[in-house]
């Protein structure tokens, strides 16, 4: 899901340059990017800036999804059809939220359940 939502939020990270702290994460995502392209071992340092600008991009595009619901309830003329294609584009969006949950959920519990130390092996010798 996330490989979906960076690049939505670097997007909209770069369309608002006055913004400071989207500068910031702007930076620190593109930084990220290349070192992790480099050397894969440093994919933990892209961990936490693509959790960072895919919130920004999920953020971003409910706050665009929610904007005919918001004129709907201010006025009466909005087109029934972009408010329900708004109620489907949120639906679509929390049911990939709960499924990525769950799915990290299981795939978390069968990784700690066994944890193993000290491999096993046979040998010639027994």
């Amino acid at each position: 899901m996330l490989v979906v939502l960076m690049p939505v939020g670097l997007y909209y990270c770069c369309s608002s340059i006055a913004n400071k702290g989207k500068i910031f994460v702007l930076l620190y995502g593109v930084t990220a990017i290349y070192f992790s392209s480099v050397m894969i071992r440093l994919m933990l340092v892209l961990a936490p800036a693509a959790c960072i600008l895919g919130a920004i991009g999920l953020s971003e595009l409910l706050r665009e999804i929610m904007k005919p619901l918001k004129s709907s309830f201010l006025k009466k003329e909005t087109k029934k059809k972009w408010i329900i294609l708004s109620v489907a584009a949120i639906t679509i969006i929390w049911y990939m939220i709960l499924n990525y949950l769950t799915s990290c959920t299981y795939i978390a519990a069968e990784g700690y359940s066994s944890p193993s130390v000290i491999l096993g092996g046979k040998s010639q010798n027994g």
